[in-house]
């Protein structure tokens, strides 16, 4: 599992990886909130899995204490693709939903590491 999350990660930030999700007419900001909301779907599920390693438990009810690799990326997958749907169901909204999931899984991202991210800052 941990090198599939390196392929993914190096193939996204190479800009190599197509999401089925993105059509062409989209605008480029909401290009960029796709590929950044997929990475950081990726980034989570991967420090979801790295903390369940180290010993820590989860305190979401979605995927309970000790949750496997399997079920962890399938519910990411299922955020993205509800993500997906709710941005069919509004499209003028698009922008938005996605400027505020972002904020939610980036947020989460930050929250799950801000004690190494402290330590990066003062050294």
């Amino acid at each position: 599992m941990k090198r599939l999350f390196c392929v993914v990660m190096i193939i996204m930030l190479l800009g190599c990886g197509k999401i089925p999700m993105i059509k062409k007419h989209s605008s480029a900001i909401n290009n960029t909130m796709w590929t950044t909301l997929v990475i950081g779907q990726v980034v989570n599920a991967g420090n979801m899995n790295y903390q369940q390693e180290s010993g820590y438990y989860e305190i979401n009810p979605l995927y309970g204490k000790h949750p496997p690799k399997g079920r962890i990326y399938i519910t990411k997958a299922g955020e993205l693709l509800c993500i997906y749907g709710i941005t069919k169901l509004f499209p003028k909204w698009e922008t938005e939903i996605l400027t505020f999931s972002n904020g939610i899984v980036w947020g989460f991202i930050f929250y799950d590491n801000r004690k190494g991210i402290e330590f990066k800052l003062r050294y």
